[in-house]
């Protein structure tokens, strides 16, 4: 990466209305909050809305073992 993509990469990732939070770095930006990303395969639509804080919606890991992340303190 040289400077000129990373000063852009950086741009996004400092913003508030983008990936930056005041609790740390969003794992989808907030520009999704408004504009959710919705993609068509073989006629089905699939939707990745913004969810800040919990999600309402289980991950692979709670899907398979019926729990939540483990290990973290």
């Amino acid at each position: 990466m040289n400077r000129k993509q990373l000063k852009r990469v950086l741009s996004r990732m400092l913003d508030e209305t983008e990936f930056l939070s005041p609790y740390g770095v969003r794992a989808l930006s907030r520009y999704h909050k408004d504009h959710p990303y919705e993609v068509h395969v073989n006629g089905n639509a699939n939707r990745v809305d913004y969810e800040p804080a919990e999600s309402t919606t289980a991950s692979s890991a709670e899907t398979r073992t019926g729990a939540g992340p483990s290990g973290f303190p």
